[in-house]
């Protein structure tokens, strides 16, 4: 159920690991779910093998909303080496909960993202 007043964004990921001598950028998409409470930030990388990510937010407070949209766009298109690894082991950026989702296929995904925004 995306959001009717939230844009899904278009964007780009960067690839940065350690052992990896140089950097690359992967097309990726921001998008909000909702329930009747919260909003779910869902961040998505058009290729396979990426898992999705999470962030879900009262939807009583619209600026903390725009505020983790920020923060989700900003860490995952900059330069911090190995994020999703980070990601997996802490759960958070900046002080914002993050919901790692892995999935295998389409249909894997839609029942994983279905079972996290309830």
């Amino acid at each position: 159920m995306q959001s009717d007043n939230k844009d899904i964004i278009k964007t780009r990921e960067c690839i940065h690991h350690e052992s990896a001598v140089t950097i690359k950028y992967e097309g990726s998409y921001i998008f909000t779910l909702e329930n009747n409470k919260y909003y779910f930030i869902v961040y998505e990388n058009v290729n396979d093998g990426r898992s999705s990510i999470v962030c879900r937010l009262s939807k009583y407070s619209e600026k903390r909303y725009y505020q983790a949209l920020s923060v989700l766009n900003h860490y995952m298109g900059g330069k911090t080496m190995n994020k999703r690894s980070k990601l997996h082991d802490d759960n958070e950026i900046f002080g914002i909960y993050v919901n790692i989702i892995n999935h295998s296929d389409l249909n894997e995904w839609r029942q994983r993202i279905s079972d996290a925004i309830r």
